[in-house]
């Protein structure tokens, strides 16, 4: 199993935020890897809710089923891969400090051939990808004053 943390923070109003992140119809703006997310079952981000999560993976698609096991608005969202390629577990534990969000993200790779094979290597290669997708989030959020508002719109719309 390996371990990974990290953070950061975004500044912008929290509610904004925590919708954009916790909204699997916006995860392949701001994750590198993520082709598309579509939630399967459930309603929004509802304990136990399934997400079909596509990945590129080297170069080939991956399917992953995910779980909603947390769900505290504002506060913390946290998934779990429950069937794919890579099992693993996301979690986000959000913060608000003058107009600033911290966001701190923990992710455990659970023991895959993966894993056993690649081991610490495997760890610094996810714990950079999960750096690099937080700053596309930032980006993201921060330079585009206009998209986040709209995003908002779109997603209550999308799963009321």
């Amino acid at each position: 199993m390996i371990d990974i943390n990290t953070e950061i923070q975004i500044e912008g109003k929290i509610s904004e935020i925590f919708h954009f992140v916790t909204a699997p119809q916006f995860y392949h703006l701001w994750n590198s890897a993520v082709v598309s997310a579509e939630l399967i079952s459930g309603t929004k981000n509802s304990l136990g809710s399934k997400i079909k999560l596509i990945r590129r993976l080297h170069g080939k698609q991956a399917e992953n089923l995910l779980i909603v096991k947390e769900y505290v608005p504002e506060k913390k969202y946290a998934l779990k891969s429950i069937k794919g390629p890579t099992p693993f577990d996301m979690e986000y534990h959000f913060n608000f400090l003058e107009n600033t969000v911290h966001i701190d993200v923990h992710s455990c790779l659970e023991n895959s051939q993966l894993v056993s094979i690649f081991g610490a290597m495997l760890g610094r290669m996810v714990r950079r990808g999960i750096d690099k997708n937080l700053s596309n989030l930032k980006y993201l959020l921060e330079n585009n004053p206009d998209f986040v508002p709209h995003a908002r719109i779109a997603m209550h719309s999308d799963f009321t």
